[in-house]
């Protein structure tokens, strides 16, 4: 934890930002909003968490989904197309 939370506060400072926000998967960790508060208060950095309710696991949603495209699709071929090397694109 202290390494992600050190990252974090120098990725504010390098930014120059005054606001720290935290949300999805890994800010329900207890742990980690103990020690990201007390770096924010340190520093005077505002603190926004998002409410533990809001902080889900993308990967559990992304595999809930996986499960019911495979019950949808009778085939059950995995087969994919990878491009491991493809871009993003332009941002607009």
């Amino acid at each position: 934890m202290d390494v992600l939370v050190g990252k974090v506060i120098r990725a504010t400072e390098t930014c120059g930002a005054k606001t720290v926000s935290a949300s999805g998967g890994v800010s329900i960790n207890r742990r980690f909003r103990e020690k990201l508060t007390a770096a924010c208060a340190s520093r005077r950095l505002r603190l926004l968490l998002a409410p533990p309710n809001l902080c889900t696991d993308n990967a559990a949603m992304i595999a809930a989904l996986a499960y019911y495209k495979s019950q949808k699709n009778s085939s059950n071929n995995f087969a994919l197309d990878v491009a491991p090397s493809i871009g993003l694109g332009a941002v607009a």
